[in-house]
């Protein structure tokens, strides 16, 4: 190491420096520049507002607009999977019988829901038809007086003849059968009053009972004949009042389309039309998601998990009791045969064999002199 004092010029008297040995400390390194990343935003599949300006121009298919779209296959099949709430189909045949009970259960819920969205579309198409005999009234007038609507209003005035001369004709057969009628029962009561005379004196009783009986049966068979024709003429009735109906219909469906002929005059009528059917649509709506929702299961899934299920209750419900029923169980031994037989087993394992000079003194033999072989055992 030099020395720390160096001077600057070699000329006499000059002050020295003074110079540390320090390390020169690095140059600090520049920051990196921050590089600015595009954000991506997350975009939704639709535009919520763009829905909403959709669903607040739906029309009616009577002014013009399709509603087909509140009703669209694709749609409703979603939207019947998402309120059936079946849950994901399952991989494994183990969670089938799961899946299947929830299937089960959730159909039970939604039966009733499905009649009872049915009835209210069926009400809701209902006040359509209702609404649309309402605007034809409206309408009929102008209509008329147009000649756009001639001849829908002619075939309309025909099938309206033909329902009054129906109805006409029904009216005065009601009042012939209700007048035959009561002839008929005048006749009865007066043949009553007869035979109860008769059966006072006791005269004729047979013969006033037999007019009594014919005359019952002649209204039996008035009555039996008259509630087939009634029948009869009601059909006929009703045919008459449907075709009325279907061309007042025609004609209401036709005016509200046209506002050339029928002007801007009867856009209050038509906006009413028009809710109604939008109701009903979203009625009709609801039925077909039940509908869906219904039959948005998988059925080999179910018919899984009920073979699983009723697998799993025979391995573990009823084969337990089937074999409790039928093994075998040997009784317990009591304790003192138990004991007496360990010793009969083991006098039984030692043979002894004596003879007459080894017997004990209590056991003698049969004859001085002679051989005994005793064999000692239980």
């Amino acid at each position: 190491m030099g020395s720390p004092f160096r001077g600057t010029s070699g000329a006499p008297g000059a002050v020295p420096e003074l110079e540390l040995d320090v390390r020169s400390v690095p140059a600090p390194k520049p920051k990196p520049r921050s590089v600015e990343v595009p954000q991506h935003l997350l975009e939704l599949a639709v535009d919520p507002r763009t829905l909403v300006q959709e669903r607040a121009s739906l029309r009616s298919p009577i002014l013009g607009a399709p509603l087909q779209g509140l009703a669209s296959p694709a749609q409703v099949a979603f939207d019947g999977r998402v309120l059936a709430d079946y849950g994901q189909v399952p991989r494994h045949p183990l969670l089938s019988p799961l899946y299947a009970y929830r299937v089960l259960r959730r159909r039970r819920a939604l039966g009733p829901a499905l009649a009872d969205k049915r009835a209210a579309a069926a009400r809701a198409r209902d006040k359509v038809d209702e609404a649309l005999l309402t605007f034809a009234a409206r309408v009929r007038p102008a209509g008329e007086q147009a000649e756009e609507y001639a001849q829908a209003f002619a075939e309309l005035r025909q099938a309206e003849e033909l329902l009054g001369s129906r109805e006409g004709e029904f009216a005065l057969d009601q009042v012939a059968q209700k007048a035959r009628l009561s002839q008929v029962q005048s006749q009865i009561s007066a043949l009553e009053a007869d035979l109860a005379e008769m059966q006072a004196v006791h005269i004729g009783v047979t013969e006033a009972r037999t007019r009594l009986d014919a005359a019952r049966a002649e209204r039996a068979s008035l009555e039996q004949r008259f509630h087939r024709q009634a029948g009869a003429r009601t059909a006929a009735l009703e045919e008459a009042r449907n075709r009325v109906r279907a061309r007042t219909l025609a004609v209401a469906q036709r005016a509200a389309l046209d506002r050339g002929v029928l002007g801007p005059e009867f856009d209050a009528a038509r906006e009413a039309v028009a809710a109604v059917e939008l109701e009903a649509a979203a009625a009709t709506r609801e039925a077909l998601v039940h509908e869906a929702a219904l039959e948005s299961y998988d059925a080999s899934s179910v018919r899984r998990g009920m073979w699983v299920a009723a697998l799993l209750l025979v391995v573990l419900v009823v084969a337990p009791v089937v074999w409790r029923a039928v093994r075998v169980v040997e009784p317990p031994v009591p304790t003192g045969v138990k004991s007496s037989r360990s010793a009969q087993g083991a006098i039984t394992s030692s043979r002894v064999f004596w003879t007459s000079a080894e017997l004990p003194p209590t056991i003698t033999s049969k004859a001085p002199g002679s051989t005994t072989r005793m064999f000692v055992s239980s």
